[in-house]
């Protein structure tokens, strides 16, 4: 929760800003509304673009998502359907990636950095493999570097799509699925 002029923004993952104060949901980097001073306007656009950093798909997120639907025993891995795969260089951080290291389930990774077109990682990896360059680029680049623009995230044991737009993934559930 982010105070926004004398209002308090919501930010859920589904990414929609909401004003309770005002009522308002706005899926635009912009809110738009006449008793929105230009301040106010220019934070919600700072937190909305904060947002988006934050539930970029990245594999990183995708290492970390499962899906919840009910009855479903198995969620993970979700399985990656690329329609439009992005690369934006982000700066190396050798020790966030040793730490990361220990926290990725290392078969979906190198399942997922494949269906976006990745093939550079090997199939297995320890942690002694942290101690090369080489390798360390190659996993924060697969990591931290390939973004899945458009496409779709398809759950193991039902089939059922969550679609990705915009680098946004939509893991809403239906009210059948909850």
């Amino acid at each position: 929760m982010k105070v926004v002029g004398d209002c308090k923004a919501v930010v859920p993952c589904d990414g929609v800003v909401r004003l309770p104060r005002r009522g308002l949901t706005h899926r635009h980097h912009t809110l738009h509304h006449r008793s929105f001073s230009r301040s106010v306007r220019v934070k919600c656009q700072v937190l909305l673009l904060y947002c988006d950093l934050l539930v970029k798909m990245r594999l990183l997120t995708h290492n970390m998502l499962s899906s919840n639907i009910k009855g479903v025993v198995n969620g993970f891995p979700l399985r990656i359907e690329a329609e439009k795969v992005v690369e934006k260089t982000v700066e190396m951080n050798g020790e966030f990636l040793k730490k990361m290291f220990e926290k990725i389930d290392w078969k979906a990774f190198v399942d997922a950095s494949r269906s976006m077109g990745y093939t550079e990682l090997p199939e297995e990896a320890d942690s002694s493999m942290l101690d090369s360059d080489e390798f360390l680029n190659r996993f924060h680049h697969a990591l931290l570097e390939l973004h899945l623009e458009e496409g779709a995230l398809v759950c193991p044991e039902t089939g059922r799509r969550f679609p990705v737009n915009k680098g946004i993934p939509n893991m809403l559930l239906h009210e059948d699925e909850v």
